[in-house]
C-alpha cells in the first residue's frame, strides 16, 4: 500500500472576497477512523447549473435527504478538469447541492477503479476553482473527503483514477459526517443502519456484513433482500432470509397462458413510457395487494437501462370506459416478489407507485381490474425522474 497522500486546497478570505484569494495547500491529518476532518469551504458564490462545457458529462446523484449515491464512467475521453492529488483530471463528474448545508463525506468506495481520487470544484469547466481533494486514507486506496458545504452551495465532485492510467466505473457516496463509514459492521435486518447512500452487504470473504456503496451482486453471491436499490444483476432475484439470502438467476418467466409485452419508450431518448389506452384482458393474475379471485389484467416487461427513481401511474384512457385499476410492479411475471402494489394512490380510482430501481433490473408492470369480472380501459405512464 502506498503512503497516504491527502491534499486540501482552499481559498483564504481576503478583503471580503474569499474566491479571489490565492490557493494554498496543506496536508490533511487523519482521524482515528481514517477519514479527514471536515474542511470548511466557505460561503462561495452559486455558479448556477453546469456550464455547456460539461453539461452532458454531469452524472446524477440518487437518494433521500439522508444521503446520495451515483455512478459514472471514467474514460480517457472524459473532459479534463483542474483536479489534483495525483489525479489525471479526467473522471466522472457529479453535481451536489445541500439545501441545509453542513459537513458531508464524499467517498469513492465501491468504484471498479483500484485507486481513486475525489476532488471538489466550484465549477465544471477547465478554469474551475479547486476547493479540495483526497487520494486515499489508511482504510485503503479509495478516497474519502469531508467538507463543510454552505446552504444552497453548488459543488462539483470528480472521481478519477490516481495517475490517470485506469478506466472503469466510478461510484460516489455522499453521506452526512457522523453517519456510518464504508466498511463499518452493520445488520442486514436493519436496512437503515448504513444510511441512505450505503447498503449493508457481505463483502467478498467477509465474516460479517458491512456498510458499502450499493453495487449489484452476482448470481450465488450473498445479498440483502430488502435493499431498496436492487441488489442483484441482470434481473436475478435476492431470495432467502438474513445470512442465507443469495442472488438466484431466472424467475422472470410468465406462467402458461400469461403474456407480457415489452414496454417501449414514448419517444426515442425520452425517459418516459406511455400506453395510451389498453383493455384489461382475461383472468390469470392476482395482484399482491388483492385477495380472492384472479382479475382481468395486462402485463408489460420493462428493462431498466438507467438507474434512478421511477414513477408508475395509471390514468384515464384516451377512449373507452375507464376501469378501477390496481397497479403492481414486480420482479417476476407470476405471483411473488412484488416491489410495489397500489389500488387508489393516483387520481380518483387510478393507481400510482414510486420506486428506486438500478440499471440491469428486469421488472414487470401489472395492471389489473379492482373487482373480479370488471372490464374497461386505462392509460399507463412510466417516468424516470
Amino acid at each position: 500500500m502506498r503512503i497516504t497522500r491527502s491534499l486540501l486546497l482552499f481559498a483564504l478570505a481576503l478583503g471580503g472576497c474569499a474566491w479571489d484569494a490565492p490557493r494554498e495547500a496543506r496536508e490533511g491529518s487523519l482521524r482515528a477512523d481514517g477519514a479527514l476532518p471536515p474542511l470548511d469551504l466557505g460561503p462561495g458564490p452559486d455558479r448556477g447549473p453546469p456550464t455547456p462545457a460539461c453539461a452532458d458529462d454531469v452524472q446524477t446523484l440518487f437518494g433521500e435527504d439522508g444521503g446520495w449515491v451515483g455512478e459514472g464512467p471514467v474514460t480517457r475521453e472524459a473532459p479534463r478538469l483542474p483536479v489534483d492529488c495525483g489525479a489525471s483530471g479526467r473522471g466522472a463528474v457529479f453535481a451536489f447541492r445541500s439545501a441545509e448545508g453542513g459537513a458531508w463525506r464524499f467517498s469513492s468506495e465501491g468504484s471498479s477503479l483500484v485507486d481513486t481520487v475525489v476532488s471538489l470544484l466550484a465549477g465544471c469547466d477547465a478554469n474551475a476553482l479547486l476547493l479540495a481533494c483526497n487520494d486515499d486514507t489508511d482504510r485503503g486506496t479509495q478516497a474519502v473527503l469531508e467538507a463543510t458545504v454552505q446552504p444552497g452551495q453548488l459543488v462539483y465532485v470528480v472521481v478519477s483514477s490516481f495517475g490517470g492510467g485506469e478506466e472503469g466505473l466510478a461510484r460516489l457516496a455522499v453521506t452526512p459526517v457522523g453517519a456510518p463509514l464504508p466498511g463499518d459492521p452493520c445488520d442486514v435486518d436493519a436496512p437503515e443502519a448504513c444510511g441512505a447512500a450505503l447498503a449493508c452487504w457481505w463483502s467478498d470473504g467477509a465474516r460479517v456484513p458491512v456498510c458499502q456503496a450499493p453495487r449489484p451482486r452476482q448470481v450465488d453471491e450473498r445479498c440483502a433482500p430488502d435493499d431498496r436499490i436492487g441488489p442483484c444483476v441482470d434481473g436475478a432475484l435476492c431470495l432467502g432470509e438474513g445470512a442465507e439470502a443469495r442472488c438466484v438467476a431466472g424467475g422472470g418467466g410468465c406462467p402458461p397462458g400469461v403474456v407480457a409485452g415489452d414496454l417501449e419508450q414514448f419517444r426515442q431518448g425520452e425517459a418516459r413510457w406511455v400506453v395510451g389506452s389498453a383493455d384489461v384482458q382475461s383472468g390469470g393474475v392476482l395482484a399482491a395487494c388483492l385477495s380472492g379471485e384472479q382479475r382481468r389484467h395486462r402485463i408489460w416487461r420493462l428493462l431498466i437501462t438507467q438507474g434512478g427513481r421511477y414513477v408508475f401511474e395509471t390514468r384515464a384512457p384516451q377512449r373507452d370506459r375507464a376501469v378501477d385499476t390496481v397497479l403492481e410492479v414486480a420482479l417476476v411475471c407470476g405471483p411473488g416478489r412484488a416491489l410495489a402494489c397500489d389500488d387508489d394512490g393516483g387520481s380518483s380510482t387510478f393507481s400510482r407507485a414510486e420506486l428506486d430501481l438500478s440499471a440491469g433490473m428486469d421488472v414487470f408492470v401489472k395492471v389489473s381490474a379492482f373487482g373480479p369480472g370488471e372490464v374497461g380501459a386505462f392509460s399507463l405512464v412510466v417516468t424516470r425522474q
